[in-house]
């Protein structure tokens, strides 16, 4: 699952430029698909064969409440809520698809570090619909739109320098 160590790369250099701690932003990036590891295990279990359809026009929210009646980023704040992670980490994971004033800033950066991915073509394609750079996203993270479109970039570099050191050990 390289899509979370792209998160993670991108919350780190995300959080930098915000001001924020890049070490719980990192592992708020590892954590996020959390919920969905959950749900997805659930899925298999009680209805085998079925699938969460891999498409770009799916509202994911949606079709995860008429299954489960409940949301994978709602099931992933459980789980940091039961591994005691701040309310930051909490919030950030339940919100960060529309990431709101109870989401703060970690939640602004991380939906912004699950577009860097997308636009890296590393995220989950169901998401496709959830990330945008809006002003009220960029706004709350505290960063500017150059500034997140930058990341790419700086993300592309650092998740290569850690194939390289991985290919190394």
């Amino acid at each position: 699952m390289l899509f979370r160590s792209v998160t993670a790369l991108a919350m780190e250099r995300l959080a930098g430029i915000a001001g924020e701690e890049e070490g719980v932003a990192y592992t708020l990036g590892l954590l996020r698909p959390m919920g969905k590891l959950v749900l997805d295990t659930l899925l298999e279990i009680e209805q085998p064969g079925v699938t969460c359809p891999d498409t770009d026009t799916l509202d994911l929210p949606t079709w995860e409440r008429a299954w489960a009646g409940i949301t994978s980023n709602e099931v992933g704040a459980m789980v940091m809520e039961e591994w005691h992670m701040s309310g930051n980490v909490y919030h950030g994971i339940k919100n960060h698809y529309r990431p709101d004033d109870e989401a703060g800033a970690m939640g602004a950066l991380l939906h912004l570090a699950c577009w860097v991915t997308h636009q890296m073509g590393k995220g989950f394609k169901v998401e496709t619909k959830q990330w945008t750079l809006s002003d009220d996203v960029l706004q709350r993270a505290g960063l500017s739109e150059e500034a997140v479109k930058k990341c790419i970039e700086e993300t592309h570099e650092a998740l290569d320098a850690l194939k390289k050191q991985l290919k190394a050990s």
